[in-house]
């Protein structure tokens, strides 16, 4: 029985080691939220929500291949009930792949929001809102 028990911890310790996403010392996150977002008429927010995480995420990771996507719901607090990501980047780095020392997207950037441009406009179909984040 101990050995059943001990077995069982240890595999489930590595599983939680081997697959967990972690953030490290040294790490840049953007913690971006979907802030007074309004739905367009006839739209729900599972509808919303459904989008955001099945199509808008996986694009996003897709076209920013440098940069580990998080999706996040709020459940409570002051964005509680709201939908947005984390961006987790190697480093400083990584960030200036898309971005330039002022915020704004440079080249590469540019592109990748382009590719992504059919993503975004499916997604204005479905709500306005304003992007608040902190890097």
């Amino acid at each position: 029985m101990k050995k059943l028990i001990l077995t069982s911890a240890l595999i489930f310790l590595f599983t939680g080691i081997a697959f967990s996403q972690g953030i490290k010392k040294g790490n840049l996150l953007g913690i971006h939220i979907l802030d007074e977002t309004a739905l367009k008429p006839g739209v729900t927010n599972e509808q919303l929500e459904n989008f955001f995480f099945e199509t808008y995420i996986p694009a996003l990771q897709k076209h920013f291949s440098h940069v580990n996507v998080i999706p996040l719901k709020g459940i409570r607090g002051e964005h509680g009930d709201k939908i947005g990501l984390i961006l987790v980047m190697k480093s400083e780095k990584d960030r200036l792949v898309y971005w330039s020392e002022e915020g704004t997207f440079n080249e590469t950037g540019q592109a990748a929001l382009a590719k992504m441009q059919p993503v975004i406009d499916e997604m204005n179909t479905l709500m306005t809102s304003t992007d608040v984040y902190t890097d």
